[in-house]
């Protein structure tokens, strides 16, 4: 019995000996995916996610990727390129974006232009942790506040607890304010 070779294969064959390599030799219909070629820095949206290429590599694009960026803390100094590897350099970093020994050379320069210029200096730099602290506590009571309204609270023992004192939240607001302009107050004083 006489075995024939498949047209499919000859042309193969064929396409090999005239260097032809990528040529097909079957017609197939039915569903080809769209192949788009992303580069470099191309964003796009995918499965509901959102997709980068970064050295070559696809990767989710998150929330927090500014954040990151934001907190992480560089190898060298911005300003004088040198190592920064110790706790305190990160310090340095994260506030006055250069590491510690800059910020001292930066003092120090204040310190010998005069007593004046080092007091206002120290003063920017005391209101704008204050400014920063009363923030937070105004953060923190407003979630309080909001967190307050479920007026009971379940134990560990399963017990239900109540816990309404009887004050509105308009009440403690205010009581609130009237505490915060006296620290305002107690401030301005000691200035």
């Amino acid at each position: 019995m006489k075995k024939a070779i498949d047209e499919s294969k000859v042309q193969r064959m064929r396409n090999l000996v005239s260097g032809d390599y990528t040529s097909k030799t079957k017609i197939r219909s039915g569903y080809t995916k769209k192949r788009i070629v992303r580069k470099e820095g191309d964003i796009w949206e995918e499965n509901k996610k959102s997709w980068t290429i970064k050295n070559g590599i696809k990767q989710t694009i998150n929330k927090l990727d500014d954040v990151r960026l934001k907190n992480l803390t560089p190898l060298c100094c911005p300003k004088c390129n040198k190592r920064m590897k110790k706790e305190y350099d990160k310090f340095a970093y994260s506030h006055f974006t250069f590491c510690m020994d800059c910020l001292v050379t930066f003092e120090t320069r204040i310190k010998i232009k005069g007593r004046d210029s080092w007091f206002k200096y120290k003063r920017s730099v005391q209101d704008a942790n204050f400014t920063s602290w009363l923030k937070e506590v105004k953060a923190e009571y407003e979630d309080f506040l909001d967190s307050r309204n479920s007026k009971t609270l379940i134990s560990e023992a399963g017990d239900i607890e109540d816990w309404n004192t009887g004050q509105s939240n308009k009440e403690l607001k205010e009581k609130f304010n009237s505490e915060i302009k006296k620290v305002m107050e107690r401030r301005n004083e000691n200035n």
